[in-house]
C-alpha cells in the first residue's frame, strides 16, 4: 500500500510503500540512534523516499556495519557491485542487503535472533539494551 500526503489543493504525493517489519524498523531506530546522538561522522539521516532515517548512514565499529546503499557506481565500490552488505552485524556473521532505501528489496540473512543483534547494536554505541522499540512477531 502506498503513502498519500495531500500537500495543497489539488496537490497529491504518492510514495511506495514503507515496509513496517521489525528488521527494517530496527535498521531505521539504529540509524535515528546514530544520527540523533551524533555518533560517527555521516549523521544526516536523509529523508525522500525512505522517510526520515530510511537510508542507514556510514558507520562501523567493532560489533556492527551500516552502510546506506551506494550510487557511486565504481566497479570497485564493493557495495555497488554487491560484495559487502548494507548492514552486518560481526559477531553473529548476520547481514541485511537493500536497494536504495531500507525495507525495499531487502536481503536478510540472520545468524541470531534480530532482538539480541538490536541490543548488543545499541550498547556498543553506548545505547541502553532496553531502547529497543521493534517488536517480534
Amino acid at each position: 500500500m502506498s503513502r498519500e500526503f495531500d500537500l495543497a489543493p489539488n496537490v497529491k504525493l504518492i510514495l511506495p510503500e514503507r515496509s513496517e517489519d521489525y528488521v527494517s524498523d530496527g535498521l531505521r531506530y539504529l540509524t535515528e540512534v546514530l544520527c540523533v546522538n551524533k555518533i560517527g561522522d555521516d549523521t544526516d539521516g536523509m529523508g525522500g523516499l525512505g522517510g526520515h532515517y530510511g537510508y542507514g548512514v556510514d558507520f562501523e565499529n567493532d560489533t556492527f556495519m551500516l552502510h546506506p546503499f551506494c550510487w557511486c557506481e565504481r566497479d570497485d565500490c564493493a557495495w555497488c557491485n554487491g560484495e559487502a552488505p548494507n548492514f552486518q552485524h560481526k559477531k553473529s556473521g548476520s547481514t541485511v542487503n537493500w536497494y536504495k532505501w531500507i525495507g525495499r528489496s531487502m536481503d536478510v540473512d540472520l545468524h541470531a535472533q534480530w532482538e539480541g543483534i538490536m541490543q548488543d547494536c545499541l550498547l556498543s554505541v553506548g545505547m541502553q539494551a532496553s531502547s529497543t522499540r521493534e517488536e517480534q512477531p
